[in-house]
């Protein structure tokens, strides 16, 4: 396994202390996952143990049970796909998090970080949903992968906040996504630990 599917798999294995981290954590893996509408809810990772806690967290903060369904890739790797099926419990989501489903742009809803521990759990949760990282025995570089342009700048603009971090991250366009990337050992272990990684 590489060391980002093991982090991830770390990750997976943090208890939310409060509601309302369970909420924000839940609100970043639905809003960067594959697709965030009224047409479509779905995210599809290698890592069984961050669908699970997808499914898991749209439960506890949302009520609606998403169904997870298992796939091999071309490369003979597991591919797994939590999906909201019925347009009612996707209306359901998208209201319990501030949307119409009739977005132009998906932004971030800053209402469903409602304490500062709300914001680790809300980054985890877009790291989780489209995030990787490299060895750091290697090229050591951590990015998040996000379809679209403002919801990119809104994450840059999200961890350039946060005092404690002190991270200056940047953003590029590759292969029509918009990525938001990390370089530096030590601001990468920093954010790491700030997801909760040991």
């Amino acid at each position: 396994m590489s060391f980002s599917f093991d982090t991830k798999t770390e990750l997976c294995r943090i208890e939310p202390e409060r509601d309302c981290c369970v909420k924000a954590e839940c609100y970043g893996m639905l809003l960067f996952a594959r697709s965030f509408s009224r047409s479509g809810i779905a995210l599809v990772t290698e890592n069984r143990a961050v669908a699970r806690r997808a499914a898991e967290l749209t439960v506890r903060a949302c009520g609606v049970i998403a169904d997870v369904s298992a796939a091999l890739t071309r490369r003979r790797n597991s591919s797994y796909t939590l999906g909201v099926q019925t347009e009612h419990q996707r209306d359901e989501i998208l209201r319990r998090f501030g949307y119409t489903g009739r977005e132009i742009s998906l932004r971030i809803n800053r209402s469903n970080l409602e304490n500062e521990c709300c914001h680790a759990a809300f980054v985890r949760g877009a790291f989780l949903s489209c995030g990787t990282v490299t060895d750091p025995h290697k090229d050591y570089h951590l990015e998040f992968n996000v379809p679209f342009m403002n919801l990119a700048k809104d994450l840059m603009a999200l961890l350039s906040e946060d005092e404690t971090l002190n991270l200056q991250p940047a953003l590029i366009n590759r292969k029509g996504a918009f990525v938001v990337y990390v370089k530096g050992s030590e601001h990468i272990a920093d954010l790491l630990a700030y997801l909760g990684a040991g």
